[in-house]
């Protein structure tokens, strides 16, 4: 337990209103999730790297649900622009 994982997500423009995050977790007991933003060079409202950290509570499996929002604020219906994108789920085992 406690061993972390770092889910690359690709790179994103916080400057433009893009948002990325963590919905929900099937079962929140196994796994914490945090989003990991690291910016790309020098230059101002460039892209960033993103990522997801997830920090292994207890043994079980989790379904992660990450979402899509243009902004607003990171919810389940959140407003997505005029490029609407699937959420991402990923499930998570730990041992």
């Amino acid at each position: 337990m406690n061993e972390q994982v770092l889910l690359d997500i690709g790179e994103y423009n916080q400057s433009i209103g893009d948002a990325w995050g963590v919905i929900d977790s099937t079962d929140p007991n196994v796994a914490d999730a945090d989003m990991h933003i690291a910016s790309v060079g020098d230059a101002p409202g460039g892209p960033s790297e993103m990522g997801i950290v997830v920090t292994g509570k207890e043994a079980g499996e989790t379904t992660l649900t990450i979402q899509y929002c243009y902004r607003a604020e990171v919810v389940a219906d959140c407003d997505q622009g005029e490029t609407p994108t699937d959420p991402i789920e990923v499930t998570i085992t730990v041992e």
